[in-house]
């Protein structure tokens, strides 16, 4: 009779432990799902974002086409026709712009990691705080752009067109390519010039001017 109370008193703690187990156990895959769902939603709104790139791609080339603020992230616009696009404070990282028409766009506070911008037609484009390291520029057209507090870390730059461009405060440490990059005319302003004065023997085919003081 005491064995058989002992089993009876030790009973509620066996429940109160597969409670607890069947409870974590639906905790953890309620966390699970929850990831899951919005890693899902992530991408649907990032697909979102691209069809919305897309649907004003081929708008007037004349017209401002905001398209700031937008989450854009391994997306593919290559090849659109997006004059006087405005991706200010947009998340470009990753993000494929193979020989799109970008010409007079804006690329202000933009994250823009190892996004790939080759053959891009980015003529007369501002680049101010841009950030992207190991960017790929190779052979895109830059000409007359405006590069200021920019990060282009192990960026791509072989045979960019740079012609005209003005560059301040622009770090291309360990940059590729900047020897086949054309720099005739280019206007460096800056102190901190990093991987760009080094690049090439005397005389150099760009104009440096050192910054102001202040």
């Amino acid at each position: 009779m005491q064995e058989a109370a002992s089993h009876g008193t030790r009973e509620p703690h066996w429940i109160i432990r597969d409670v607890v187990t069947v409870a974590v156990l639906g905790l953890l895959f309620t966390g699970i799902q929850l990831g899951v769902d919005n890693q899902r939603s992530d991408r649907e709104q990032r697909l979102e974002s691209l069809r919305f790139v897309r649907e004003h791609s081929e708008l007037n080339e004349d017209l401002l086409k905001p398209f700031g603020g937008l989450d854009l992230r391994g997306m593919n616009l290559s090849l659109l026709r997006l004059s006087k696009a405005d991706f200010a404070a947009s998340n470009l990282s990753k993000a494929q712009f193979v020989g799109a028409d970008i010409q007079h766009g804006s690329f202000d506070n933009v994250a823009a990691k190892e996004a790939n911008f080759s053959r891009a037609y980015l003529w007369q484009s501002g680049f101010v705080s841009f950030r992207a390291e190991k960017a790929n520029f190779a052979e895109a057209v830059l000409v007359d752009a405006k590069i200021e507090d920019a990060i282009l870390v192990e960026a791509n730059m072989d045979r960019a067109n740079l012609e005209g461009a003005f560059l301040k405060n622009v770090d291309l440490t360990a940059a590729r390519g900047l020897e086949t990059a054309n720099l005739n005319g280019v206007f460096a302003m800056t102190r901190a010039l990093s991987g760009l004065r080094d690049s090439f023997p005397h005389p150099r085919p760009f104009l440096f001017i050192p910054a102001y003081a202040g």
